[in-house]
């Protein structure tokens, strides 16, 4: 086939007694000159990072760990070391195991978690946060991937961001981009749960459309009234099609500009509005 048609997305929930995580991936095409540039395999890396960072995450966040650039750090080594014994099964020396994870491996990651008294939200790689309704497409990011660091010739380099005075920090960074461990993943935001009003993250498939339907798309998710049912709600999905996707002058406007063109997935939290309050 000439065409990727294989979804290359994947997401993980998880909502425990005291914290809320999760995390939705997006596995990459064009990641190799060896590979073809419109195929590749690594919808195995979304699933499977997706799936290994839920189970480290519930086991970091269940140790109390309180800093939140400490629960960051410790989720990379974790996931870094976790990700590496699965290449070593495979390879033997560095070319193989460039070509196994550019076919197999490379894949976004948006994450999240929140308990009573904090969230934190982090990335690595592209995709859209829309955080209490601002919207930040995260194209800067685009091909950076972490587990690139597990190549020998990427394990020495250092990333260093400019911050807004034109200084470079390589431990602070200002601005929404707090800091970030290594070159692998980043701090977008973090803050107080009370602050936290709603919570959107996507791949980047959801690009053209939140562009070019920006008002439609922050009201219908802004609407309490779609979210009157605490926890997970199938019904939400099924309006979001029903009311902007399937809308005929919009699904019309969708095909003639070929919105919806890559995987398109998403992970929406809400706080519920207290009627009692």
């Amino acid at each position: 086939m000439d065409d990727n048609i294989n979804n290359q997305d994947s997401i993980g929930i998880l909502t425990e007694e005291n914290f809320i995580a999760g995390i939705i991936c997006d596995g990459c095409t064009g990641t190799h000159a060896e590979l073809k540039r419109s195929s590749s395999n690594n919808e195995v890396g979304a699933k499977l990072i997706a799936y290994l960072s839920m189970k480290i995450l519930k086991k970091i966040l269940s140790e109390n760990v309180l800093s939140s650039e400490s629960v960051i750090s410790e989720f990379t080594k974790r996931i870094i070391d976790s990700v590496n014994s699965i290449v070593n099964l495979f390879c033997e020396d560095e070319k193989e195991k460039e070509l196994f994870i550019a076919d197999f491996l490379t894949t976004t990651v948006i994450g999240f978690f929140v308990n009573q008294n904090k969230y934190v939200i982090f990335h690595s790689g592209d995709g859209i946060i829309v955080l209490n309704g601002d919207i930040d497409f995260l194209t800067d990011d685009s091909g950076s991937y972490f587990v690139s660091s597990l190549l020998e010739s990427n394990k020495n380099k250092i990333v260093k961001m400019s911050v807004e005075d034109g200084e470079t920090n390589e431990q602070e960074i200002r601005g929404k981009e707090k800091y970030e461990t290594g070159q692998k993943f980043k701090v977008f935001a973090e803050g107080e749960t009370d602050k936290l009003t709603s919570l959107f993250l996507a791949t980047d498939g959801f690009y053209d459309f939140i562009d070019n339907y920006t008002e439609l798309f922050l009201n219908f998710i802004n609407i309490p009234d779609r979210l009157k049912l605490e926890g997970f709600n199938p019904h939400f999905v099924r309006e979001f099609r029903k009311k902007i996707v399937w809308n005929k002058k919009i699904k019309e406007h969708i095909e003639l500009k070929n919105l919806f063109k890559d995987d398109a997935s998403f992970i929406f939290l809400k706080r519920m509005k207290d009627d009692n309050a």
